[in-house]
């Protein structure tokens, strides 16, 4: 039996799933630590002095620290308007949180298609964790998609005129994870505005104002 070529010759792995070479992820390590980022580090030129990596990441902290106690602190009004809010319209929001346990909102994604999403609860929560514990990821990175796209199918209740209420979490599951890339995407960002703006109107002392 002639020997399979594919074994005696192995393909490359793609780039990205060719594990670093040990220089490159102990350079990786200290470059993280040292508060650099891998992918746009710049090494000196021949002759060239700056200031090392920790240095400069400190100079900048100190900065943004600066410029963080300078700023006036936003009231509650003012996070309300970031997201068009009166306060009149957080309260009927506030309401419906307490009395139906859900909220919903819908947004303009593009043209005449919209999205409407909808609070998520403790139960949406706990799924997303079993899963993870579930598929035990390796990466970091593998865990935040895992947990966007839960979110998203917990949050998604119309899309494009197609019906989601009624459907298992796991149906609706199954659609985000069929969609373009470009519209997982674009609909992450509607719904972390949808996030924000439901985190500032049940913010601390929110009540208060009530």
């Amino acid at each position: 039996m002639p020997p399979n070529p594919e074994i005696m010759n192995p393909r490359p792995l793609p780039l990205y799933q060719q594990p670093p070479m040990p220089e490159e992820a102990s350079r990786a390590i200290d470059q993280f630590v040292a508060g650099v980022n891998p992918m746009t580090a710049v090494s000196a030129e021949p002759g060239e002095t700056r200031a090392s990596p920790p240095t400069q990441v400190a100079k900048e902290i100190e900065k943004a620290l600066a410029q963080l106690s300078d700023a006036p602190e936003l009231t509650y009004e003012d996070r309300l308007k970031k997201h068009k809010l009166t306060i009149d319209e957080a309260r009927h929001i506030l309401d419906l949180l307490l009395t139906n346990n859900r909220f919903e909102k819908t947004y303009k994604v593009t043209g005449n298609v919209t999205v409407t999403f909808q609070t998520r609860t403790p139960d949406d929560l706990e799924r997303v964790m079993r899963r993870i514990e579930d598929d035990n990821p390796k990466f970091p990175g593998t865990v935040s998609t895992i947990v966007a796209k839960y979110n998203l199918a917990a949050s998604i209740v119309q899309f494009k005129g197609m019906e989601f209420r009624d459907k298992e979490l796991r149906d609706k599951f199954v659609f985000v994870n069929k969609m373009p890339e470009v519209f997982f995407r674009l609909l992450l960002v509607k719904l972390n505005n949808f996030d924000q703006m439901i985190m500032d109107v049940v913010d601390e002392g929110a009540i208060e104002n009530f």
